[in-house]
């Protein structure tokens, strides 16, 4: 069913796949989660062909319209993912509001970074002010136009190290009303990855106030 109110969606380490991305994407392009702000995906086995998916399901008032934070670190993706990503941006004009976007630990490499130096370079993404890579100051990154791209729009290059939404357990969350959903786990350094104790575990679904286990 749909989630009208749902602003932020956490889907980290759920071994989602490309499978899973299939129907998440089903979900966006029905406007099942029209109101969504923020949506993490990192650590979930996701390929070109997820990714592709996502992207085929978002554009200018369509999936993830709203959505100003996306993140997809830790994934397995590579250029045609990436390529396609980009297409949808600059297509489409997918992803019109977002602001901050994590593509850090995946497998793209010159083509993928080529496609999206070119969205920006053509003014989509207008939101975009937070880009997160594996090096911001890798040869890559300069020779595909990537970093000028950025540098022009006066985007931020990070290295995507630390992600914590929720950054301590447990805590409380004031949702104002709306929805929040938390499914999975999350190491709290995504640089440093798994570490014994390091994991929040959020499983609540609902309106107001979302806490992590006691």
């Amino acid at each position: 069913g749909a989630m009208p109110r749902l602003t932020s969606l956490y889907l980290c380490g759920n071994g989602i796949g490309d499978d899973g991305m299939a129907f998440l994407a089903a979900a966006l392009r029905r406007g099942g989660l029209s109101s969504l702000e923020a949506l993490y995906l990192g650590r979930n086995h996701i390929g070109d062909a997820g990714i592709d998916s996502l992207a085929s399901s978002c554009s200018a008032r369509g999936g993830l319209s709203r959505c100003r934070l996306l993140q997809l670190s830790y994934n397995q993706f590579g250029d045609a993912g990436l390529s396609a990503f980009a297409a949808a941006a600059s297509e489409r004009r997918a992803f019109p509001k977002l602001e901050r976007l994590w593509l850090n630990h995946n497998d793209y490499f010159e083509l993928g970074s080529i496609a999206l130096a070119q969205a920006l370079d053509g003014g989509f993404l207008k939101g975009l002010r937070e880009l997160h890579i594996d090096d911001p100051e890798s040869v890559l990154i300069k020779v595909t136009g990537m970093k000028a791209a950025c540098k022009t729009r006066s985007i931020t290059l990070g290295a995507g190290r630390v992600l914590q939404p929720w950054k301590t357990a447990p805590r409380r969350h004031k949702c104002a009303g709306k929805m929040r959903v938390g499914i999975g786990i999350e190491p709290i350094d995504w640089e440093d990855g798994p570490a014994p104790g390091s994991y929040v575990k959020m499983t609540s679904i609902g309106k107001g106030p979302l806490s992590g286990p006691t």
